[in-house]
């Protein structure tokens, strides 16, 4: 039980007053409290509950005018609560319903009033007050009537009682209990107290004694009680000395006895008696004399004195062993001790150095220092150094000789006085390996490169600033973790396993890590991790040293990438795709599995770039490289070789078969419009397919032969594909020395000049001019027409010299026919675009014209769009400077460009020449014929001599001249022809007309 006494409820108060609702019923009855008084107060209770707050107005201010009630009421907020609560009480008590909850209710308030510290009395003189207040109001409800006022007297009486002897009983059970609670606590003390405490009488038998008897000494200490001390302690002095005591009634302490108890043999006892008065104030009997003995087993202490004698002899061994120098002084100064550990620090013997001041092994300044520290110490006992651990000061050698020495200073507290102990390490090697250490501290805090000290269990110990500043990570984050938190999940499980299984080996792991920053940044590492072996070889830690080399790495990448991806297009370049196809074709022999490769090549590309500008055909191969890749399968390579050449590589395909879908679904996305800025622009690509490993077995015969198969696809049609055949490759081979023969031809007088009449749709059909072609007499293959070899020119740059030769043998001719009297009006000669470019054109222009003594206007130049797109501003000058000075200007093939119209404002043209596809299908093809009449119209409108292209029939001849064409050419009229063939056959025609 505690001191503050027992926790109540009210429930275990009504059961230990035995309030049941039997008793309750009884104690009503004993009062008389009948139905007909219940009755009553019911009647009353509705005029009495009205005049309940004057009542309580009453009741307050009474309670105010004393102090130990007043105190209670000065919370406003308390006073209105307790109010409430009495009206609520008021309100139970009138309506009669006096039942367990009622009981209960009444316990509650005798309870929490004892509990709060208020009296009875307090209790009893406010019901009075209320009462006595309540009377008069009474007796006005009676109205005089006498009978009815002490029936309601009675019946108030009664209930009052009722409550007041609940609340009483309560008060009274309460104060009960605390009683209770306050012996129990002090019976508890007084047992549980770890000494012995035995009250002995005067003719020296035992009162009482505490359960320490029993627990130290073994005797219940309850059998004790009126037996003799004797009995317990038959020997060892206690009796006489308790005698004595008595019968001086002077008290001992610290008496130390050898007690042997009855049942736990001898014992050491350290005894205080005290005798005093013993009596019971009520009793009126004399107080009688009487002993306390207070007894402690001293039995370990005094076992523990012996052992520190022993211990004593030990220490002093010790201190002649130890390492360290440990010197003792007193309050003055002066050593009273000096080990033989001190004698070699300091090169004194013990008996030179004994009594001496302990500053005498201090060099200055601490001599000053020490005395003025003892002597603040002696005065205010102010320590300012001692315990704390060791301190760095200097020593003085018996030499002369300073030396560094670490000191720790602590105090020993004697009965007789004080005592300093000093223990003296040398520290001067500890200061050499210190500034070792520092220097290699601070060098490895310092440096840049991460460094990282992990246990062998692979917790993190240390890390420097550079693994922070690399890391992110603060050093109070990472330590006791793992250098996992590094970990970036890109390295798979047997990379760390191979790491683990080498540094437990005891062997060095070098290589680059890829780990994550705190932020979440990947970052590349080049690491180090050494095992680290303690004297015995055994691996104690594990020292990881690392330097961050992402931007080497990225470098490394993007040179990587760069060497083996093409920069505009990203995809893999000529180099990668021979690595991938040196791959593939291992895997399809493992596999025997065929695989593809596609060589595309871009039909008219080099139109779009020279007309539309390398911008827009930059962004056309871009929007391409994406289409092509959406065609393949994870494992197929896209890669771009070259200007408009990419190559497909298709692995582990079935069959031949296989791959026409994939054709297919790239000529699909090749014909969707490609839209660049404002423009829709449309192409198609020749594909040549060679199949491994039918077609070769290695990458440089597989590639050449996709690209001699392009090239025959090439020349059956834009827009068409062909698998490889044997017979491609002498066809390739024709082609390259078809290549080389080209480049003798004009020293070898190989080449000459056709000419194809262009004729006036007028009346008289008159010879307008001729186009002038140039054909191949090739020595095996006979005669070739443009097509055949025009491109190789082209490619190649025979171009402007071969232009040259044109030029000046057109001009040769005309002078010929001219001479003759043959007056052709003019004669018109295709221009290249690299002829246009060339810095000598317009010099060898008028060369020629000078040379044969031919007026400009009998020359026409013809070009093409893609004459002007190399060098747009550089083509216009040179084709107005020509136009002032005569010449005329042609646009070729018009209606076959990109944008035509656009030009015709800003060139010199004179003449318009519809293509010969437009031409081919007028009047049957309506489009056709709508675009040619449109091209007429506005010819016409621009004052433009119109003139068409590839007339061969008689229809088409009418049709045009029903359009206001101005001329035609074609093989209706005439065919190409060499010069006297057209001289003949023009006079023939002259002569027919007559």
């Amino acid at each position: 039980m505690s001191k503050s006494g027992p926790k109540l409820s009210v429930e275990s108060i009504a059961r230990a007053l035995g309030l049941g609702e039997k008793e309750f019923t009884h104690r009503k009855d004993y009062l008389g409290l009948s139905a007909m008084d219940v009755q009553l107060l019911r009647e009353l209770a509705e005029p009495l509950r009205d005049l309940h707050p004057k009542l309580m107005d009453v009741f307050y201010a009474h309670l105010q005018q004393f102090p130990e009630t007043r105190n209670y009421f000065q919370d406003p907020q308390l006073v209105e609560q307790l109010r409430q609560k009495q009206a609520d009480y008021f309100h139970t008590l009138l309506d009669g319903e006096y039942d367990q909850a009622y009981l209960h209710d009444r316990l509650k308030v005798g309870f929490l009033h004892q509990q709060a510290g208020l009296s009875t009395d307090w209790y009893i003189g406010a019901y009075a007050k209320f009462l006595t207040t309540l009377l008069p109001e009474l007796a006005t409800l009676a109205d005089g009537d006498t009978a009815k006022l002490a029936s309601i007297l009675s019946a108030l009486i009664k209930i009052v009682f009722l409550d007041i002897n609940l609340v009483l009983d309560t008060y009274a059970y309460a104060d009960k209990l605390s009683i209770q609670a306050l012996k129990d606590y002090a019976e508890n003390l007084i047992c549980n107290t770890p000494l012995g405490l035995i009250v002995v009488s005067k003719d020296m038998n035992i009162l009482s004694a505490n359960q320490y008897m029993h627990t130290r000494f073994g005797i219940p200490h309850r059998n004790m009680q009126g037996k003799p001390l004797t009995q317990f302690f038959p020997c060892g002095g206690l009796n006489d000395r308790a005698i004595e005591v008595l019968s001086t009634g002077r008290p001992q302490y610290g008496v130390h006895l050898k007690l042997n108890s009855a049942t736990q043999g001898n014992c050491h006892c350290e005894i205080s008696l005290t005798p005093f008065k013993q009596s019971s104030p009520d009793s009126g009997i004399d107080p009688q004399p009487a002993l306390l003995i207070v007894m402690e087993d001293t039995t370990e202490r005094d076992s523990m004195i012996e052992m520190t004698q022993s211990y004593d002899n030990r220490v002093r061994a010790i201190l002649n062993n130890i390492a360290e120098g440990i010197i003792t002084i007193d309050e003055h100064g002066s050593i009273e001790s000096f080990n033989p550990a001190a004698e070699k620090l300091f090169g004194y013997k013990a008996g030179e150095i004994v009594g001496r001041n302990v500053s005498q092994l201090m060099p200055s300044p601490y001599q000053d220092m020490h005395d003025h520290y003892l002597q603040q110490y002696a005065a205010s006992h102010k320590q300012r150094c001692l315990g704390r651990g060791f301190r760095e000061v200097e020593g003085l050698h018996r030499n002369g000789t300073s030396f560094p020495i670490d000191l720790s200073i602590s105090e020993l507290k004697l009965p007789e006085k004080n005592m300093f102990i000093g223990i003296i390490r040398d520290a001067s090697q500890r200061k050499h390996d210190e500034a070792e250490m520092a220097k290699l501290s601070l060098a490895i805090e310092q440096t840049a490169d991460t460094i990282m000290i992990t246990d062998k269990q692979g917790f993190i110990e240390y890390v420097n600033c550079g693994f922070e500043n690399t890391t992110g990570y603060q050093r109070s984050n990472v330590l006791g973790k793992r250098p996992s938190i590094l970990k970036s999940g890109l390295q798979d499980s047997d990379f760390y396993q191979g790491l683990w299984q080498q540094v437990e080996e005891g062997r060095v792991f070098q290589n680059v890590f890829i780990n994550r920053k705190k932020n979440g940044d990947l970052y590349y590492e080049e690491k180090t991790i050494t095992p680290l072996r303690n004297q015995n070889g055994d691996i104690t830690h594990y020292i990881s040293t690392g330097k961050d080399i992402t931007d080497r790495m990225r470098t490394q990448k993007r040179l990587h990438f760069l060497a083996h991806h093409d920069a505009l297009t990203a995809l893999p370049n000529r180099m990668l795709l021979m690595e991938r196809i040196e791959h593939a074709i291992s895997h399809c022999k493992r596999s025997r599995k065929p695989l593809a490769l596609l060589f595309l090549d871009l039909d008219r590309f080099k139109k779009i770039n020279d007309t539309l500008g390398h911008n827009t055909g930059d962004k056309l191969l871009r929007q391409l490289s994406t289409r092509l890749k959406l065609n393949l399968r994870q494992d197929d390579t896209v890669a771009r070789l070259s200007g408009d050449e990419f190559a497909i590589l298709l692995q582990d395909i079935e069959d031949i078969d296989s791959v026409l879908p994939i054709i297919s679904k790239i000529k699909q996305q090749l014909c969707e419009p490609f839209r660049i800025e404002s423009r829709e622009l449309f192409i198609s690509a020749s594909i040549g397919v060679a199949v491994c490993p039918h077609d070769g077995d290695d990458p440089d015969t597989l590639l050449k032969n996709a690209d001699t198969a392009m090239y025959a696809a090439k020349a059956n049609g834009r827009g068409s594909f062909s698998f490889y055949t044997a017979d491609m490759n002498a066809m390739a081979s024709m082609h390259l020395q078809m290549e080389n023969e080209l480049r003798y031809a004009l020293q070898r007088n190989q080449f000459e000049l056709e000419f194809q009449p262009q004729f006036s749709l007028d009346e008289t059909m008159s010879i307008a001019g001729a186009e002038v072609l140039v054909r191949w007499q090739h020595p095996e293959l006979g005669l070739l027409g443009p097509g055949k070899f025009i491109p190789l020119l082209e490619d190649t740059g025979l171009i402007q010299p071969v232009g040259k030769w044109i030029i000046h043998t057109a001009c040769a001719q005309l002078r010929a026919w001219h001479d003759a009297n043959f007056m052709l009006p003019r004669i018109a000669i295709n221009i290249a675009p690299h002829q246009l470019g060339s810095p000598d054109f317009i010099d060898a222009i008028f060369s020629a014209l000078e040379e044969f003594q031919l007026p400009p206007h009998c020359l026409e130049l013809e070009i093409t769009e893609s004459s002007l797109m190399q060098d747009e501003n550089r083509a216009v000058e040179i084709l107005n400077t020509l136009n002032h000075k005569g010449i005329h200007i042609a646009m070729d093939d018009f209606g076959t460009g990109y944008s035509s119209l656009s030009y015709l404002q800003r060139l010199p043209v004179n003449t318009l020449k519809i293509d010969r596809s437009f031409i081919s299908q007028i009047p049957h093809v309506n489009s056709d014929s709508i675009l040619t009449r449109t091209i007429i119209a506005m010819g016409r409108s621009l004052n433009l001599r119109i003139v068409a292209e590839g007339v061969e029939a008689d229809e088409q001849l009418e049709y045009l001249r029903s359009l206001g064409c101005d001329a035609v050419q074609g093989f209706l009229l005439g065919r190409p022809m060499r010069a006297a063939e057209l001289q003949n056959s023009l006079a023939t025609r002259a002569k027919s007309s007559r």
